[in-house]
């Protein structure tokens, strides 16, 4: 069985981790972790040189608690899921190394407190576990745990890349097993780069029309064949074409949305993540709950 990775700690945003990671796991069959990170270092230090940090017992009794609430609110029917708290002076890291040994479908983490209300966006150790996961990373929004972590809508970014694919199959699966509605979304780019002239850069218009009218007729070509892909777990899931840029758009639609899933591009080792552009600029906050899928193993 896979195991879906809640990365907690004693704050508030653990809490918000745990739902949504309770409602992935449910939607792959997968057993929930609650997983932990004491950032003390290996090597004792002078006291005067030790970071300050919360007490490893305390962080030990926060995961407990977070552990039986879930148990809670799967209305009792299961015991509290299994918790692990290591010592790591890099949190990133040990969750990383994690998700390899689980092998991990998910790991979850709360959002960052710059995000606003109900924004999911990754502080400095989520973005350090999206540099190198070996698995699709979530970011679950600020006050999931108060509101319910029930999917009704999952929207995803679709595109006719490897990473969007993979992002495209996540979604569908995640919509079919908990009964969301799909909605996928094809952006067209609307920048053309402008032409070097004597007298400066310069875009024709005629120029744009014909480049974005073609970028849409291929959007349409992409939605419709990833509509297809998806018919037989998704019947009735919905498209659209949208143009402008692609995170802005996906981030304006998220207000309704419930999950936001997109595909993230990746550099070096195969099968993880390297946030590229637009997966860069969702993560610094989208109005619901994000995931982001690495580009599937053995594609260039």
């Amino acid at each position: 069985m896979s195991t879906v990775i809640a990365a907690v700690d004693a704050g508030a945003a653990a809490g918000d981790a745990v739902a949504l990671a309770a409602q992935l796991a449910g939607a792959c069959d997968a057993e929930l972790l609650l997983f932990a990170v004491h950032p003390s270092p290996r090597v004792p230090l002078p006291e005067a040189l030790r970071p300050t940090v919360p007490p490893r017992a305390q962080l030990e009794e926060a995961v407990r608690e977070l552990a039986a609430t879930a148990a809670s609110a799967a209305d009792g029917a299961t015991a509290p899921p299994p918790t692990e708290v290591v010592d790591d002076r890099a949190p990133a890291r040990a969750i990383q190394q994690r998700a390899e040994l689980a092998p991990a479908a998910f790991v979850v983490i709360g959002s960052s407190r710059r995000g606003g209300r109900g924004e999911a966006a990754a502080g400095r150790i989520a973005r350090q576990v999206l540099d190198a996961a070996p698995c699709p990373v979530a970011i679950a929004a600020e006050g999931l745990r108060d509101r319910g972590a029930t999917l009704g809508q999952v929207l995803v970014g679709v595109d006719d890349a490897p990473e969007a694919q993979a992002a495209l199959d996540v979604a569908a699966r995640v919509a079919a097993a908990t009964g969301a509605e799909l909605r996928l979304v094809a952006v067209a780019e609307d920048e053309l780069a402008p032409a070097v002239t004597p007298i400066g850069e310069v875009v024709q218009l005629a120029e744009w029309e014909a480049a974005v009218a073609h970028r849409r007729t291929h959007a349409e070509h992409v939605l419709a064949a990833a509509l297809e892909r998806i018919a037989p777990q998704v019947p009735d899931a919905r498209g659209e074409v949208r143009t402008g840029d692609p995170a802005e758009e996906l981030a304006a639609l998220a207000g309704d949305a419930d999950l936001l899933v997109v595909g993230s591009r990746r550099w070096g080792p195969l099968a993880r993540i390297a946030v590229g552009s637009a997966g860069e600029e969702l993560t610094r906050g989208v109005p619901c709950s994000l995931l982001l899928v690495p580009r599937p193993s053995g594609d260039g």
